[in-house]
């Protein structure tokens, strides 16, 4: 490689290689980001709580086989006996999979961890929507799970004399919630292989989707398909093969994807075998991609291996199939398959990657695209252009407060640090490989060339090293240590870090000769920490700008933020155990800008100092149910942009709120089930909202606003975008929100006793009125003249709905189970437009 490109990607920002995809930011002031974290993937397709004695050695084990013979990825508690708290891999876990299944039994209840599990279960299930719960009543009757009866009750109320009463009530509407969700019930009366049989196919549909994933920085992706569409000769009746080709990291999957999403609705069946080179090397994986090849285009989950050859050989000769083979690199591993482009039907498609051209022709490629690569001189790139220029060529993006880098760049980056010390790990600048990190702390070799190390161990593994060996680093800058416990003296530890992430750190508070006076940024989730240090041995920080101590769920009090003068941001999501906020943080008033203290159930208070913190711009108390109340001194907090206090304690919110002349997002939403308004606290709003001229979202959902609660000068928030209003008790809504100008998003959604609205502004493009059973009528719809979207879902005695069939640029109406409105207006639309209308009955 040229000396000239050791310069060009030898920027203080490539940091980042350590890290596969992204790293924290300090972005410059006044720029937003979102309050949680975006997570792109899961560790596990499923989780599983049970009560091992109940269901282990029988059910559950053949359940766990299923799941796995179907390729379903299962985390699974294999220790039957656990310690004296829960341990936070099982609640990482659950946080990490896409599907909680809830195996409920006799007594389930009877076991505290259990509840604890279950606990958490339903609170992500409340805060991610994307999580799904799929509970199994195994052998108990779902209304004693429900009502707390039977062995569920007796269980209840021997926790109610050995815990606090608090805690057994969130047991207890975690038990109501998870019995109010559909699932599967077992009596005896049938198979449980059958039963097993029908959850397995359940959960293999849920994860199951046609699209497939794109990155938001893909790289001129729209252009490059455009190139491969006319290879693919859509409509042609012959079998085709079609390559694409080129080294790594150009782009090659992500082109197949999007290529996937556009064409796979031409076919009868489609499917994209990712990883290729990966699962073609053994035995095992070989059938893993057979059986998943023939699932996906049966949509079938029932494949056993003595029929897959024969099915795939002669279901592929009856189907008109789209089959992506992605990063292919051995023709011997793709021929030992056993697949013959001889089986696929006429009209069918086969779209190999690889970065053998060779190898593409050899499969029968006739036509092979290669997408156009980065120029050798680095894209032109100069080492003083900084991110800006990155950023221009869609290189890298910040996006969340996170910086994200296009796989080539971070190979490129990489092969300089590896060429850099081909042979001699431990005196590369970087080190993100695992095995190259382990190698290098248990020889103790690093030396003072390593600026950044990560290692990640994955659950429920814990890699358990010394402390020494990283003593020799002495130049360490960045340090990555996941799941991993480092014995010994911290004496001679690196103390020139600048960026620590150590989730799961396994002490109750930091060693003082750990000190580390550099640090700018410290990510410690899931730690063990009780208190951040021991008494009498507080650190001094004052290049500390971020700390997050999220999921630190014995965490009882906050570091004294006198001795972190500079802070900007504090993150301490689900501390569940957090009693107190130290008054010191009074001392931040001009630097803060950023606390979320979502989820610390046992918060009861904010010190009066708090309200000093003028520098504050986001506020997140979701979730802190016994907080029951703000001061005054709210109002003074005058750079507050964004204030979220849904599921809290709060009772009223205090007049002064109005002072916050820069408050753009407020929401103090109730908390709530799928079927319905479940508040369980009312909060008194303020008599007036006028001064709040900046609001762009409310959020009052399930709050127990009746009529006359809403404030008189409702309508003076000029600037509202979206109004939240979901689950509360209207009966006739008078409010005029035709004099809201800027509303574009109104949600109404299980208000259940809403009969009418008085009007609707002719800004709006969403209206969400689903499961108002007792609506009759709407306004005129032919005000919002630039409606895209209605959703009127389950609204049974809606019988009016005037303007519906004048609107012009709707493209969605749902009105599903609404039976006695007429559906007239489809005769008289424009056929010219794409509107999504969906119309159900009870007889569809």
């Amino acid at each position: 490689m040229p000396a000239r490109q050791h310069y060009i990607f030898k920027l203080n920002y490539l940091f980042a290689i350590i890290v596969p995809k992204f790293i924290p930011l300090e972005l410059k002031s006044g720029m937003g980001e979102r309050e949680e974290r975006i997570r792109e993937g899961w560790n596990y397709d499923v989780f599983l709580s049970f009560r091992g004695p109940d269901v282990k050695v029988a059910f559950l084990s053949h359940l766990y086989s299923a799941l796995k013979r179907c390729g379903i990825y299962t985390f699974l508690d294999e220790e039957l006996s656990r310690g004296a708290e829960i341990r936070l891999n099982l609640l990482e876990a659950i946080e990490s999979s896409k599907i909680l299944v809830v195996v409920l039994s006799k007594r389930y209840a009877s076991s505290t961890w259990c509840l604890e599990e279950l606990e958490h279960i339903m609170y992500c299930r409340r805060s991610r929507s994307e999580q799904l719960v799929l509970p199994i009543f195994y052998d108990i009757d779902p209304s004693h799970v429900r009502r707390h009866r039977g062995a569920v009750g007796e269980a209840l109320s021997r926790h109610e004399t050995r815990f606090p009463l608090d805690k057994v009530q969130r047991w207890r509407l975690a038990l109501t919630e998870v019995a109010d969700l559909s699932g599967y019930v077992w009596n005896g009366q049938r198979s449980e292989a059958k039963l097993i049989e029908d959850i397995t196919r359940d959960i293999l549909q849920r994860l199951d989707s046609s699209y497939l994933h794109l990155p938001s920085y893909h790289v001129g992706i729209r252009s490059r398909v455009q190139h491969i569409l006319p290879l693919l000769s859509i409509g042609s009746d012959d079998v085709q093969v079609i390559g694409i080709g080129g080294m790594g990291g150009i782009g090659k999957t992500t082109i197949a994807k999007a290529v996937y999403n556009e064409v796979s609705h031409h076919f009868e069946g489609t499917s994209f075998l990712a990883d290729f080179r990966k699962y073609s090397k053994n035995p095992e994986g070989k059938v893993h991609l057979k059986k998943k090849l023939l699932s996906d285009i049966l949509k079938r989950y029932d494949i056993t291996l003595n029929s897959i050859d024969h099915a795939l050989k002669e279901r592929f000769r009856r189907k008109r199939v789209l089959v992506i083979f992605d990063d292919v690199d051995d023709l011997s591993h793709f021929t030992s398959l056993g697949i013959e482009m001889s089986w696929f039907s006429r009209g069918s498609r086969i779209i190999i990657t690889s970065r053998d051209l060779h190898l593409l022709e050899q499969l029968g490629a006739s036509k092979i695209y290669i997408p156009e690569e980065l120029n050798t001189d680095g894209c032109g790139l100069c080492p003083d252009i900084g991110l800006s220029e990155l950023t221009g060529r869609c290189l890298i993006e910040v996006q969340d407060n996170k910086l994200m880098m296009h796989d080539l760049i971070r190979d490129m980056g990489r092969f300089i640090v590896k060429e850099k010390s081909p042979k001699n790990c431990g005196k590369r600048s970087r080190l993100w490989d695992a095995d190259d990190v382990i190698d290098v702390l248990t020889k103790y070799s690093g030396t003072e060339k390593v600026e950044g190390l990560s290692l990640n161990a994955q659950p429920p593994d814990m890699e358990s090293l010394d402390a020494k060996a990283l003593s020799n680093m002495r130049e360490l800058r960045l340090l990555q240590l996941n799941r991993v416990q480092l014995k010994g003296s911290y004496a001679n530890f690196p103390k020139g870090l600048r960026w620590l992430c150590w989730h799961g750190f396994p002490f109750k508070f930091i060693p003082a000769e750990f000190f580390q006076r550099n640090l700018a940024v410290m990510d410690m989730h899931y730690s063990n920490l009780r208190r951040f240090w021991n008494a009498g041995e507080p650190w001094y920080l004052r290049k500390l700008k971020y700390l997050d101590l999220s999921n630190s769920f014995y965490l009882i009090e906050t570091p004294d933020f006198s001795n972190l003068p500079n802070l900007k941001k504090l993150l301490l999501v689900n501390c569940k155990s957090l009693v107190l906020v130290h008054m010191s943080i009074g001392v931040l008033h001009g630097k803060l800008v950023f606390v979320n203290l979502n989820g610390c159930t046992e918060l009861e208070d904010l010190p009066s100092e708090f309200y000093r913190l003028k520098s504050l711009e986001t506020l997140n108390l979701s979730g802190c149910s016994k907080l029951k109340k703000l001061e005054d001194g709210l109002g003074e907090m005058e750079a507050l942009t964004t204030l979220l206090a849904d599921d809290a304690g709060i009772k009223e919110v205090p007049a002064s709120i109005i002072q916050l002349k820069k408050l753009k997002n407020l929401s103090l939403g109730g908390s709530h089930n799928d079927y319905g308004m479940h508040s369980q606290t009312t909060c008194r709003l303020p008599v007036s909202f006028n001064g709040l001229s900046c609001l762009t979202t409310l959020r009052l959902s399930y709050c127990g606003l009746s009529d006359e609660l809403i404030p008189e000068d409702f309508l003076s928030l000029s600037c509202l975008e979206d109004l939240d209003l979901r689950g509360n008790p209207f009966r006739n809504l008078l409010t005029d929100f035709a004099r809201l100008p800027k509303l574009l998003i109104l949600r109404l959604d299980n208000c259940s006793e809403l009969r009418s609205m008085y009007s609707l502004p002719r800004s709006l493009k969403f209206l969400h009125a689903t499961n108002c059973i007792s609506l009759e009528r709407t306004p005129d719809l032919s005000e919002c003249s630039t409606l895209q979207g209605l959703f009127l879902s389950n609204c049974t005695n809606l019988i009016q709905t005037p303007g519906l069939d004048r609107l012009k640029t709707v493209r969605v109406i749902r009105i599903e189970m609404c039976m006695r409105i007429p559906v007239s207006f489809r005769e008289s639309s424009p056929s010219s437009r794409s509107i999504e209308l969906r119309i159900l009955t009870p007889n569809d």
